[in-house]
């Protein structure tokens, strides 16, 4: 992956306090064979060693109804000449109704609007060395995002577990 050419240099160790995602696998794996497929990194989130996504925790951001985390960071996916772009930006993480859920930066909305990318169940915290760490499994795409994809994922297609590390709240 290489950083956003638009974006300072960031010369800080990855965060600590952040969710860990590797989206799916296959569709990391994809755009890395492409002749010309990219990963730009902006806005604070990082790779690690096994090309899971770190995408720092934003502890400012404004309370909404539902919201349990919310990240700050951008990731931008393209290739095909233009013809792929996904952008992962700004993840939340919602509780309602007893299940979780994903939502990301709307990159077709004109106005800030916010898209459900994913659904999992969340358990935790585990508590270790002063951080909470959270883990969603079952994760799946949510109908309102296989387009944000390509069309190319249905809905309910299992996405990678993510975790989540943050200051331990007592």
């Amino acid at each position: 992956m290489t950083e956003d050419a638009g974006a300072a240099p960031e010369a800080a160790a990855p965060p600590i306090h952040c969710l860990r995602w590797a989206v799916k696998s296959s569709f990391l794996g994809y755009v890395a064979r492409m002749p010309d497929g990219r990963a730009y990194l902006g806005r604070g989130a990082a790779v690690n060693d096994r090309n899971e996504l770190l995408f720092p925790l934003d502890a400012d951001a404004a309370a909404e109804p539902g919201l349990k985390f919310a990240f700050g960071g951008d990731v931008r996916f393209s290739g095909h000449y233009g013809l792929l772009f996904v952008q992962i930006a700004e993840p939340r993480v919602y509780l309602r109704e007893g299940a979780a859920e994903l939502t990301v930066v709307d990159p077709e909305s004109k106005e800030p609007q916010r898209l459900r990318l994913a659904t999992f169940t969340l358990t935790g915290p585990e508590t270790a060395d002063g951080l909470d760490h959270w883990h969603a499994t079952d994760v799946r795409l949510a109908p309102e995002s296989v387009d944000l994809f390509g069309g190319s994922y249905q809905p309910g297609e299992p996405l990678e577990e993510l975790t989540i590390t943050v200051p331990h709240q007592d």
